[in-house]
């Protein structure tokens, strides 16, 4: 893969060619200093001031209902202040209730799948900037988006492309994971349909192959094929009943 295709999967690049079809979201500039905080490895301090005012019924809040947090032990006591942002703070929840109140955040590549060990119940289910500071800065999946997005690149001798990092969020939604599927594309032809959740088995990918392979194919052809930067890539589908999407 070379910079400039990595730059093309970039969430901005390829939202706005395939809004109709994938799930509302929206899309946030990350100000220098929040990239700064999130790199940042000292200890993991967030305000509370950020709490949605929606009745979402969020318990990840709770985590961090103080302003300021002490830690202190039998010689000395340290206060550790939290870091404001407050105009992107202010877009932050504007954004999610725009959304439901409730979103799923990513940067412009990848989501912080790997650290969903830490928030409550499991889930990447946001409901205020603190949730997604918690969530972000526990992520190596984050830190390598802001640190290191082309390392794999075969073109390791040209000038890394300039990135704009952006917070994404998108509407919380239910997906069914039997019925997601991954298509590679390669020069603008479908090549291949995987299951994309490799870890469980679907009785009725077996069962429903032939139409399922057909509403992939038909999704394609209609709404993908030949609109992306790229001639190869690889996408992400979820069928259902009547079709996919």
């Amino acid at each position: 893969m070379k910079k400039e295709q990595v730059v093309n999967c970039q969430f901005s690049v390829w939202y706005p060619i395939f809004k109709k079809h994938t799930i509302k979201s929206v899309i946030l500039p990350l100000p220098q200093n929040v990239i700064e905080y999130l790199l940042d490895d000292g200890t993991l301090v967030v305000s509370g001031s950020d709490h949605n005012t929606q009745p979402t019924h969020s318990e990840n809040s709770d985590l961090n209902a103080e302003e300021d947090i002490q830690w202190s032990d039998d010689e000395t006591t340290t206060t550790v202040t939290a870091p404001e942002f407050p105009e992107f703070t202010s877009k932050v929840l504007e954004a999610i209730n725009a959304l439901g109140g409730r979103v799923f955040p990513k940067l412009n590549w990848s989501a912080p799948r790997d650290a969903n060990w830490i928030a409550l119940n499991s889930s990447l289910q946001c409901h205020s900037l603190s949730d997604i500071f918690l969530l972000f800065k526990s992520s190596d999946f984050i830190t390598h988006d802001l640190t290191q997005p082309f390392i794999q690149c075969s073109d390791q001798d040209s000038p890394d492309p300039a990135i704009n990092y952006e917070l994404v969020l998108r509407k919380w939604s239910e997906l069914i994971p039997g019925g997601e599927y991954r298509c590679f594309v390669k020069e603008n032809k479908l090549i291949a349909i995987s299951q994309r959740d490799y870890t469980q088995y679907y009785p009725h990918v077996l069962k429903q192959e032939k139409p399922i392979c057909q509403d992939v194919l038909e999704f394609f052809h209609q709404h993908v094929q030949y609109n992306f930067p790229d001639e190869d890539l690889f996408c992400v589908c979820l069928c259902c009943r009547g079709g996919c999407g």
